[in-house]
């Protein structure tokens, strides 16, 4: 809906142009996004089971670049995706293995099973005060259709973002230089 009034906008005169990212990753979250939660739990030895699915994941700084490359280079009233690649859970969890081999993975949870608990688990983290990773809505994003292409800004402004896994170890050090993990928990 944002999409639409933005683009009904440009066509009264606005000058803008609409970037979606794909999911984000890398260093530099001083709060606590998503993703970041995922590598403190991983870290901490929390997140011992996985589930199937995926998402698109683009660096944080590839993204951010984007944006400044196509507020400068690209005309008002386009639309650009900044993607990266798909990985999924269960990959992004053995990158996170080569930085905290402490606590590796030991079971993939059936998505069914996954589903019929989150509900539970929403309640349980709300009562602890803990963002919880697995949500019905993050689980159903995990099973999307998460087919992304950045061809277009490829195009317009050279975007190539980095690889997932070079993105996540990143994080994964920046969180350890900022004392909020152990190298190697």
């Amino acid at each position: 809906e944002a999409t639409l009034e933005i683009r009904e906008m440009i066509r009264e005169g606005l000058n803008a142009t609409i970037i979606f990212p794909s999911g984000m990753i890398g260093p530099y979250d001083y709060g606590c996004g998503h993703m970041t939660q995922l590598v403190l739990d991983y870290a901490a030895g929390r997140l011992r089971v996985c589930v199937n699915g995926g998402y698109d994941f683009a660096d944080v700084r590839d993204v951010a670049n984007g944006v400044v490359d196509i507020v400068h280079q690209c005309p008002s009233g386009e639309a650009y995706i900044l993607s990266g690649e798909y990985i999924s859970v269960k990959q992004i969890l053995r990158v996170l293995e080569t930085v905290f081999p402490k606590y590796p993975v030991v079971a993939q949870v059936p998505l069914k099973v996954a589903k019929a608990v989150a509900p539970m688990a929403e309640i349980y983290y709300r009562l602890r005060r803990q963002k919880p990773l697995y949500t019905r809505y993050s689980l159903y994003t995990l099973t999307s259709n998460a087919s992304f292409s950045h061809e277009k800004a490829t195009s317009a402004i050279g975007y190539q973002p980095r690889k997932a896994n070079e993105s996540l170890i990143d994080m994964a050090h920046w969180l350890i230089e900022q004392n909020r993990v152990k190298k190697g928990s």
